[in-house]
Parts: C-alpha cells; structure tokens; sequence
C-alpha cells in the first residue's frame, strides 16, 4: 500500500466511525460532503458545483460533452463553475467526498500566492489531476476535524479548505481555478451567468438582458456559454429545475404538479415531458421510485 492510499484509507475509517448511511451526507463543515453507495448505479444528471471531487473508496464515472472520465482513488476531479454532468458509481464499495469552494476563496488564495494568468483559453471545463500526498494529506486532514465540538468547526473547517485550495493551486491548477474567477475571462462571465441563472431558476430571465448586465454581447455569450456548459442557458436552467424537483420529489410529499409549479414550470404536462425526458420516468413514478 502506497502513501497516498494509506492516507485515504485511514480518513475513509473516520468517515465510517461518524456516518452509517448510504447517501448524501452534509457534514456540520458546511463545504464537506461524503456520498458512500454499496452498489453500482445508473447515470444521474447532476450540477456540480465548483469543488474539488475525490473518492476515499471505489470510482465514479462522469460524462461530459460526450466523453466519458472516471475519477477514483487515483485521480480527483476538480469543477470551477457549476457545471452539468452525468455521474455513475463504477466501483463499490464506493465512498466519495466533496469540497466546495467559494469563489472569493478562490481569488484570495491566487493572489495571495501571487499567480498570474496565461494567454489563451482553457481545452476543457473540468480538471483532473493526479492524487497525491500533499492533496491527500489536506483533504485528510479536513476530515479529521469532524470529531472536533461543533463551535469551532466553522471557523477551522473554512481554514482548511483554504489549504486544500493552496495546494490544488500549487499542484497546478491555478490556471483552470484563476481563468473562472478572475474578471475579464470568457469563463468568468460564464461562471457569474451560471450563478445568476441558478440563483433565479424560478424566474423567467431574458438571457439577452442577463448578457447586457455582464458586459458581454448576446452572440458571445450564448457561444461561450454552450462552449463551457455543453447547454444553452435556457436548458441549463431547465436541468437545474429539475433536479430541484426531482429532490422536492424525494424529500416531501408533494404532488407532481406542485413540484412543477414550486420549480418555475407553468404548465404540468410540460413539465411532466421534460422531467421523463431526463430522469427516464415520469415525475409520480419516479417518486415513488425515489421515496421507496
């Protein structure tokens, strides 16, 4: 066993001593979650957020733009935006941990590290990089401070996210983290736009007006905005809605037309044409898929 598995495997064991179901787990560190599955499954369209994804145990495969990556004890993924994917557990017993990040956070710790961009552009929206023990050892390190009182989490919690973010940039992905938050980048409009939009998902927006307010022309930021997000925004704010719904769906017991209407939609059946076209069921069987 090799270093960076036995750092991997001894925060998998605190993960175990704390948590016993299977699922999303929030932690009280409010930027850490853990999704431990038994099983393999299907792939789920999902959002994810701007975080660092790695696996304690097993692998999960993503799919983007077409292409297919798998991200294991080995490899982690890395997103700076919110981006939209399909993910599938590969290998079980499968334990995966994620670390989100804030984009003030994110800018901080690039200038206080004092990192200066590149010309051109980014070759993809995700990052994958090679598990090591300095990544290993910060994320474990994170993980450790759950057995701590619960008063002090917050604040140590976010100083060790910070340092995950030192590393992650010192390893070399400051240029894919920098060209999202630094102002002035195509992938930064983006990302404001992505977060406007997900921010006002109920809301009819006009995109055009959304372009304006950042600055940019309609015809550049539809473009760059299919380019990064492999989606228009139009359906980029459908897939978050629902996926909102599907989780109204599964924690409440709501009707699927009261689900359509808590998520923006004005007519039922749309919504119901929509939701089978990404979930593979209607919304009511898929509930009771979802709750059973």
């Amino acid at each position: 066993m090799n270093e960076v598995d036995k750092i991997l495997k001894d925060a998998a064991k605190i993960t175990g001593e704390l948590y016993l179901a299977y699922g999303y787990i929030q932690t009280p560190i409010k930027a850490l979650s853990f999704y431990p599955q038994s099983e393999p499954s299907d792939f789920i369209a999902t959002i994810y957020e701007p975080s660092i994804c790695l696996c304690l145990r097993g692998g999960k495969m993503v799919e983007f733009s077409g292409k297919q990556y798998l991200y294991d004890t080995q490899k982690f993924l890395l997103c700076a935006s919110d981006l939209p994917l399909l993910g599938r557990v590969e290998h079980c017993p499968f334990l995966s941990v994620s670390i989100k990040f804030q984009s003030d956070d994110i800018l901080e710790a690039l200038k206080e590290i004092g990192w200066q961009s590149r010309a051109g552009r980014l070759s993809s929206s995700l990052y994958f990089g090679d598990m090591d023990c300095e990544i290993a050892d910060a994320v474990s390190r994170l993980i450790s401070l759950l057995h701590r009182e619960s008063m002090s989490l917050k604040h140590v919690g976010r100083l060790a996210v910070k340092e995950i973010l030192y590393t992650l940039i010192l390893s070399g992905a400051g240029e894919f983290l920098g060209r999202f938050v630094m102002q002035g980048t195509a992938e930064n409009y983006i990302a404001r736009a992505m977060r406007e939009i997900k921010s006002r998902f109920k809301e009819s927006i006009n995109m055009r007006e959304l372009a304006a307010e950042l600055g940019i022309s309609p015809s550049s930021f539809y473009h760059n905005f299919k380019k990064i997000t492999t989606l228009s925004p139009l359906d980029f704010q459908k897939r978050i809605r629902l996926q909102e719904a599907r989780y109204i769906l599964q924690n409440s017991n709501s009707t699927a037309s009261q689900a359509a209407f808590d998520v923006g939609y004005e007519s039922p059946s749309q919504f119901s044409r929509e939701y089978a076209r990404m979930f593979g069921m209607p919304p009511k069987a898929h509930a009771q898929t979802l709750r059973g």
